[in-house]
This record gives structure tokens, C-alpha cells and sequence, in this order.
């Protein structure tokens, strides 16, 4: 009786210890990018998918603005396997197998697009300035400066 107490102590903790782990993240640098596992699509951006079964080598694709990714991921054979083993007669040798618990698809980073939208380095560009100047009524009846006169060439006086 004490024994089968323990053994349903154990079965609990690694029913536990593996529910955590049954699920593989999967993220992308793009929010808009369609994900798919295998060719089937299992979500937009970030998808969640199971990590447990059988040993299997999955394609991972994400499409994005006409842009495609691939990157293939392999379940493994792990810590939570082998202690599924004496739980499952071990059987979990053949179908407890995960894939790792979070991968990341990266797509090409894009160049800043410039204030004009063609994605051009702005800092490269030469300035192009315009203004336009208009006189006042009040500056053309001041007395213009001869063109050698420097206002910061004379000396100050104190009043």
C-alpha cells in the first residue's frame, strides 16, 4: 500500500515536470510573418507547437513581405525522456522524443527606409536649402554698413 502511495507520488512529479515542457516556442523578428511547421501553418508572428513524439527532423518556414525562411529542427532524446521510461514501460525510448524548448526564425534585417520613403542613407545626401528673403519697409530705409565694416572688430566702451 505505502509503495503505491510513492509510485503515484512519482508519476505526479513527472507528469508535472513534463506538462511544462510538452511545447515548443517558436518566434520570428517579424510580427507579420506566416509560420509553418511541415506545411502546415500553426500560427502568425509566434506559434506554439508539441514537442513531444516520435524522432523526427520538422521544417520550419516562415513567409513575410514575399521573403521565405527555412530552418529544419530535430526532437531529441532528453532528461524528461528517460524519466518518462520507467513510468511508460519505456516506451517513451520511441515516442518521447522533443524538440527544444524555444527556436527563433530570423529573417534578413531590412535597411531603414529614409524620410522619403526610397531607403536612402540620409546622412550621405547633401543638404539642398532654400529660403526665400523678404525685406521690410523698415530695412530699406536703415543706412546699410560698408562691405569691410566688422562689428565684432571694435572695442567695447561702457556706457
Amino acid at each position: 500500500m505505502r509503495f503505491n502511495a510513492y509510485l503515484m507520488c512519482f508519476i505526479l512529479g513527472v507528469a508535472a515536470l513534463t506538462s511544462g515542457c510538452a511545447t515548443m516556442q517558436i518566434q520570428t523578428n517579424r510580427p507579420d510573418a506566416i509560420i509553418y511547421l511541415d506545411g502546415r501553418e500553426v500560427g502568425i508572428g509566434q506559434a506554439k507547437v508539441s514537442a513531444m513524439g516520435l524522432p523526427k527532423t520538422s521544417v520550419l518556414r516562415a513567409e513575410a513581405d514575399g521573403e521565405v525562411v527555412t530552418q529544419s529542427v530535430s526532437r531529441e532524446f532528453t532528461l524528461v525522456t528517460a524519466l518518462l521510461m520507467p513510468i511508460t514501460y519505456a516506451t517513451s525510448a520511441l515516442w518521447g522524443w522533443q524538440y527544444p524548448n524555444s527556436t527563433v526564425i530570423r529573417f534578413t534585417e531590412k535597411p531603414a527606409e529614409g524620410w522619403d520613403g526610397h531607403g536612402d542613407d540620409l546622412w550621405g545626401q547633401p543638404l539642398h536649402a532654400t529660403a526665400k528673403v523678404m525685406r521690410s519697409p523698415a530695412a530699406s530705409s536703415e543706412k546699410l554698413k560698408p562691405a569691410g565694416a566688422d562689428p565684432w572688430a571694435q572695442p567695447l566702451t561702457a556706457d
